[in-house]
């Protein structure tokens, strides 16, 4: 009986320890009260050599927030979906995935099902991946500003050197009109030559005929030039990243 006097003993000490808190009692878990239940309170101060003995425990929740590969931050995402339909939401996700070009989620608030790609810090970022999607003839998307995940960084060991960053070479067009017509992207790139006597070219992908021009190796000149066409006369015009391999 005295046995179990000290057990009770030591669970009413480590109760009023953690502040006489019935909400954070009540989230004590079963491995730190086993913990208590059979451990000797004599024991304890013996093994931890203090009279004074202070149990941490991290609750539930916050452990797996702590759990997770990443950190929530402010950034931007492209949204390119935005409806009542949990299926279209579904297959437009299914359809940026298969792209391979990022994170998609699929975000429902309030009723309204949301499709978002990407995780980004910057806004310049966000808008490289819009041209991208408009490449691939996903026009009907937009920036937003939201809260992006970030994956935390990875503990590096000081003799450990990290693994040299593989270099790659691309180049940068703007394009300029797409099509399934093949006539109409010729004329189109006959008369976008006539205005501005800059030469374009056309390149087939899959059922679409696309008309492109310029080959940059700096996005800023790639920028710059955009901002001409544009204000020329080309609004819909955007750049695209051609890899060289």
């Amino acid at each position: 009986m005295k046995k179990y006097l000290k057990k009770f003993f030591l669970l009413l000490v480590v109760s009023l320890i953690l502040g006489n808190n019935q909400e954070i009692i009540a989230q004590m878990s079963s491995d730190l009260k086993k913990f208590l239940w059979e451990r000797d309170f004599n024991e304890l101060i013996t093994n931890y050599a203090e009279e004074n003995i202070v149990l941490k425990e991290k609750g539930e929740f916050k452990k797996r927030i702590e759990q997770r590969s990443f950190i929530e931050v402010k950034g931007f995402r492209v949204q390119t979906f935005a409806g009542s339909s949990k299926e279209n939401s579904a297959a437009m996700a299914d359809q940026l995935t298969q792209l391979n070009l990022d994170s998609v989620y699929i975000i429902e608030d309030q009723g309204l099902f949301k499709v978002q790609i990407g995780n980004f810090i910057e806004r310049l970022d966000a808008e490289r991946m819009l041209d991208q999607l408009r490449f691939r003839n996903i026009s009907n998307c937009w920036i937003v500003e939201t809260v992006v995940h970030l994956p935390k960084k990875p503990v590096t060991h000081p003799d450990k050197a990290p693994p040299p960053e593989e270099i790659t070479t691309s180049e940068f067009s703007i394009q300029l009109f797409v099509t399934k017509s093949e006539q109409r992207a010729k004329e189109f790139s006959v008369k976008f030559t006539r205005q501005l006597g800059e030469p374009s070219r056309l390149i087939q992908s899959g059922e679409f005929w696309k008309v492109l021009c310029g080959n940059y190796d700096e996005e800023s000149r790639a920028r710059q030039r955009l901002d001409e066409i544009r204000n020329s006369g080309y609004p819909d015009a955007w750049i695209t990243q051609v890899n060289d391999n």
